[in-house]
This record gives structure tokens, C-alpha cells and sequence, in this order.
């Protein structure tokens, strides 16, 4: 790999995302993989049963160290520290891909971790996509040729992030203190999404045309991208208590960026 992208997972949404290539400094990414898989047909041939196993190790990872200065710095390749990551997991699928009633059932635990120097004590940490479980169910049914309706769940572990472990009061200024680097997850992901396809000419052709309808997050559930310790202040600059905190408790907020969304389109295939 020989442009890197580096990312800064001290908080979601509040991270710098930068392309370097390589060069004197940065060394080209390598990556082994080592996988083992089954597969069968099941369900009178009908479905089918994967099985997978893997181990992956990678050199030359990048990250920032603590407290990076990122902002226009023409030498950023100052605020960066190499070292090693590894990954493993298992993967096991269930599809039905014949008939009418359609669909497949995916689990996933893996795991990924980095070591980098001069970053957590030189100690290991969870990567920023480091989600052990991934669980997802695509279930789809064709009413007829022109008409289809499909619904598809996921569920995530939530995303590491570096979270501060406390903090400290100085000239009138909250400090946080950070002890360890994705020392913290979000709350898991988790959504339903539910579509409908219908095809508006009668008989299948060279130009078909139809309309689509779908939601997403069906049940509004509302997952968290960000996490964030403020103040809360009023109208005229005076801090908000909640409940009985005391004036320099913190309020943990979280960010979202979408709940339930409707979507309604057209769409011509030639």
C-alpha cells in the first residue's frame, strides 16, 4: 500500500483524515493473510453454507501521537508514529438465493489491534474499526416479476474512540485527562431498513422502468456517531445545572446523524 490514509481516533466526527504517499519517511504498508473456509450446499441445494477463518498481520501502520498538531502544518509527517497492527476472526453466512422467499443470515467476530511506538505506552490498543460482532439478515420476497419487498437488519458493536478518564480545573478551564488510547466504545449500531420495488411496465423489455420506495431506520432508532463533554450555558452565559450536579459537572452529549429517513425514486434500466 503506498498511499496511506491517516486518521485521528481521539473522536469521531472530529477527526483529520489525511493522504500521504510514500516515501522517506513513510514506508509502504504491508499486509500477510492467512484464511481458512468451508462451503456447502444446503437447504436441497438451494442455500448455501460459508465458513470462514482468517489471520491478518500488517507493518508499517501510521497513527498520530498524542496531541497532534494537524492544523496547516506543512510537516506533518513530524506528528506521525509507525508500528505493527494484526487482525483475526470468523465469518459464517446462510443464503437462499432460489425461489421466491430470498435472503441470507451473516455473523462476524473479529478483532484488530495496533501497536504503535511512542503511542499507549508502546502497549496495544483497539483499532478505530475494531467492531467484534457484526450481525446482519437481508430477507427479501417477489410477490411477483414487478413486484419485490426486502428488509435488512444490522447490529454493530459501536466504534472505538478515546474517551477521557478525568479531569481538572485550571484559569477557569475544564482539562481532560486521557489515559489510553480507544479506551472507549459507542453504543452499538443497530437498524432496520425496509424496501419496495415495483416495476411499472407490465412485461420485461429492453427499457424497463419503475419506482422504489424505501425507509431507513425503520424503528427511528437513534445511533450515536459522537460523544462529547461540554458545558451547558444559558442565554445570558450562566451554567446550567442539571438535576443536582454541581456547576463543574459535565454533560455528556451525543451526535447523531440520521434517525428515520422515507425515500421515494424512479428509476429507468436500458
Amino acid at each position: 500500500q503506498y498511499i496511506h490514509l491517516i486518521s485521528n481516533s481521539v473522536s469521531p466526527l472530529t477527526s483529520l483524515d489525511v493522504w500521504l504517499p510514500s516515501g522517506k519517511n513513510i514506508k509502504p504498508q504491508k499486509s500477510r493473510q492467512l484464511s481458512f473456509g468451508y462451503e456447502a450446499e444446503i437447504l436441497k441445494n438451494k442455500g448455501l453454507l460459508t465458513v470462514e477463518t482468517f489471520y491478518k498481520k500488517m507493518q508499517n501502520q501510521i497513527d498520530y501521537i498524542d496531541h497532534a498538531y494537524t492544523l496547516l502544518n506543512p510537516l506533518i509527517e513530524s506528528q506521525l508514529r509507525f508500528g505493527e497492527a494484526w487482525s483475526y476472526g470468523i465469518e459464517t453466512t446462510i443464503k437462499k438465493n432460489a425461489g421466491k422467499f430470498t435472503g441470507w443470515i451473516s455473523y462476524t467476530y473479529s478483532r484488530t489491534y495496533n501497536k504503535i511506538n511512542d503511542i499507549n505506552n508502546n502497549k496495544k490498543f483497539p483499532a478505530y474499526y475494531d467492531r467484534p460482532h457484526d450481525f446482519n439478515i437481508f430477507l427479501a420476497y417477489s410477490f411477483s416479476k414487478r413486484f419485490q419487498m426486502s428488509v435488512n437488519w444490522m447490529y454493530l458493536s459501536g466504534a472505538t474512540f478515546t474517551s477521557p478518564t478525568s479531569f481538572y480545573d485550571y484559569n477557569g478551564y475544564t482539562v481532560p485527562v486521557y489515559s489510553a488510547r480507544n479506551n472507549n466504545r459507542l453504543p452499538d449500531y443497530h437498524r432496520l431498513d425496509f424496501a419496495l420495488s415495483f416495476r411499472l411496465n407490465k412485461r420485461e423489455q429492453r427499457f424497463n422502468h419503475g419506482i422504489d420506495f424505501s425507509i431507513l431506520n425503520l424503528y427511528n432508532h437513534k445511533n450515536a456517531n459522537s460523544i462529547h463533554f461540554n458545558k451547558h450555558y444559558d442565554v445570558f452565559g450562566n451554567i446550567i445545572i442539571p438535576g443536582n450536579q454541581y456547576a463543574n459537572d459535565l454533560i455528556v452529549t451525543k451526535t447523531y446523524i440520521y434517525t428515520f429517513m422515507p425515500s421515494i425514486s424512479y428509476f429507468l434500466k436500458f
